[in-house]
C-alpha cells in the first residue's frame, strides 16, 4: 500500500523533475555539452586568422604574452 501511492510516485517525480530537467538538461548543458560548444565554436573562429606567414604568429605571439602579463596584474 505504502510502496504504491506513495513510493511509486515519489520516485516518478524525482526521476522526471531531477533527473531528467536538472541532471540531464541543465548540467550537461552548462557543463561537458556546453564547454565542447563553445571550444568548438572558439576554434572555427580562430581557423580564419591563420595564414600561414610567420610574422603573422610572431605578432600574435607577442600580444598574447602582452594580454597574459596584464591579466595576471590586474587579478
Amino acid at each position: 500500500m505504502y510502496n504504491f501511492y506513495i513510493g511509486i510516485p515519489v520516485f516518478r517525480l524525482a526521476y522526471r523533475n531531477c533527473y531528467k530537467l536538472i541532471d540531464k538538461g541543465f548540467l550537461e548543458l552548462c557543463g561537458p555539452f556546453g564547454i565542447t560548444n563553445f571550444v568548438s565554436y572558439c576554434s572555427k573562429l580562430v581557423t580564419h586568422y591563420q595564414t600561414g606567414f610567420i610574422y603573422n604568429y610572431i605578432c600574435l605571439f607577442i600580444l598574447s604574452i602582452f594580454l597574459f602579463f596584464i591579466f595576471i596584474n590586474i587579478i
